[in-house]
């Protein structure tokens, strides 16, 4: 593969990232919201700091670790299968970190596929819980607000 397939690939992962981030924060629930905006800040905190100060690689996984400690005690009070997936994959990421951290012979390109491998199904898994709390939310809304019973029937 050439630089300019890796580019496109990153291009579609990013995109991807970002229309499941704004479906979330439109249509979620509580839930979805608070992992898209884990997600979001888990992104920024990893991304801009290392770009800016040249941070060591194992950065990411501190960062992945800290999105994990908030998305499992997001599932605590709310759990949900699709939260919990979510985790497991999040666990995957910092476990691979954690790998590459101890293992110096694992290549950069290992690394950078196996965390975006699992980066994409958590974004699968908060694309999941955002149409589980969309399909919710009108039987939600018609269960708060009864239909007045009529004179006729």
């Amino acid at each position: 593969m050439t630089r300019l397939h890796y580019a496109l690939i990153a291009g579609a992962e990013w995109s991807l990232w970002a229309v499941v981030l704004a479906f979330a924060f439109w249509r979620g629930d509580r839930l979805t919201r608070r992992f898209a905006a884990i997600m979001f800040l888990g992104q920024l905190a990893a991304t801009l700091p290392f770009r800016l100060f040249d941070l060591p690689r194992w950065w990411y996984g501190l960062v992945d670790a800290a999105c994990l400690a908030l998305m499992i005690a997001a599932t605590v009070r709310e759990p949900r299968p699709w939260a919990v997936w979510a985790c497991g994959f999040q666990l995957a990421a910092v476990a691979t970190a954690g790998a590459y951290a101890l293992d110096r012979d694992i290549g950069p390109l290992a690394l950078a596929t196996a965390v975006n491998m699992w980066w994409l199904l958590t974004i699968a898994a908060l694309a999941w819980g955002t149409v589980e709390a969309v399909r919710r939310a009108p039987a939600k809304a018609a269960s708060t607000h009864p239909e007045p019973e009529r004179a006729d029937a």
